[in-house]
């Protein structure tokens, strides 16, 4: 057989373009599967809600669902966020690949419908698991996942870490601040939870276990009451331990009928003295400070 074989011809040949980048318009939903991510700022001209989606935070008018503004800096899924107390701020870390780092992103959001980002910080690896703002906003307390398990304090102001430690022998889960003073707070996880003093002058934080005596849990959220005297520990197992800060001793656990899938969330409503929990099946409880009992 002689002669030549023709080869097909694309008809898209020459005249491929590239296409400009999708725009994301609007969001819709939330997927909740980030603990205590969906947050409100309160302005005197509108509220919005601020909540992340997959590697962007949304940042949503409460009254017009079509007013959104998204902010993308992350690379990978955000795995925790929060927002200062004085709302002019706030926080979102991310998981990682293994064996790189995973960063927290600050954002400047005092003004919420031009927010700006401020620092990029990179020390944690693999996942960031869970931030908190110090109660006057000057400093931010990250805690590293499991391959990390390190707590870092940063300085907002200049976005440098002052000081770090490992934060337990086991995974730690969560970290609040107490509501008085930037120089105390607070860490819990598997079979542990630790009151820390921080050293600003000196770059040093230290910790002290608190006494559970011999109820073992694993903690994954946290409150504290307005004064500080009396700390919040919602758990794996679904029950609320209160815990003494000046001792550092458990006072009660509560309430009998544990919530479905732990307790993921926890908040302590100042004007009623009342504690707000959430489960990770859906739950909501509305428990009293005194003997943590559902409240009818």
């Amino acid at each position: 057989i002689s002669g030549t074989v023709s080869q097909p011809v694309c008809p898209w040949r020459g005249r491929l373009t590239m296409d400009p980048p999708l725009e994301l318009i609007n969001a819709i939903g939330i997927s909740g599967n980030v603990a205590s991510s969906l947050l409100l700022h309160e302005a005197d001209d509108a509220a919005h809600i601020v909540y992340p989606l997959g590697s962007t935070l949304v940042i949503r008018n409460v009254e017009d669902a079509s007013d959104q503004i998204f902010l993308r800096a992350h690379t990978q899924a955000i795995s925790c966020v929060t927002m200062s107390a004085d709302q002019t701020r706030l926080a979102s870390g991310q998981r990682s690949h293994m064996g790189f780092l995973a960063d927290v992103i600050v954002w400047d959001i005092s003004d919420i419908k031009a927010p700006a980002m401020l620092h990029k910080l990179s020390l944690h690896k693999v996942e960031v698991q869970s931030l908190a703002f110090s109660c006057d906003s000057s400093f931010l307390a990250t805690v590293g996942g499991q391959d990390d398990n390190n707590l870092v304090i940063w300085d907002v102001a200049t976005g440098m870490a002052i000081c770090g430690s490992p934060a337990s022998h086991d995974a730690t889960l969560v970290v609040a601040w107490h509501n008085t003073t930037p120089f105390a707070l607070v860490t819990g996880g598997l079979r542990q939870l630790r009151m820390w003093s921080f050293d600003a002058e000196n770059r040093k934080v230290r910790p002290k276990e608190v006494f559970t005596g011999k109820e073992v849990r694993d903690f994954i959220s946290v409150a504290m009451d307005p004064s500080d005297a009396f700390l919040y520990a919602g758990t794996k197992s679904g029950d609320v331990i209160k815990v003494e800060t000046g001792s550092k001793r458990m006072v009660t656990a509560g309430p009998r009928k544990r919530l479905k899938e732990g307790v993921s969330s926890i908040q302590y409503n100042a004007a009623t003295n009342q504690l707000l929990v959430g489960s990770g099946a859906g739950e909501l409880a509305v428990l009293s400070t005194e003997e943590l009992a559902p409240v009818l």
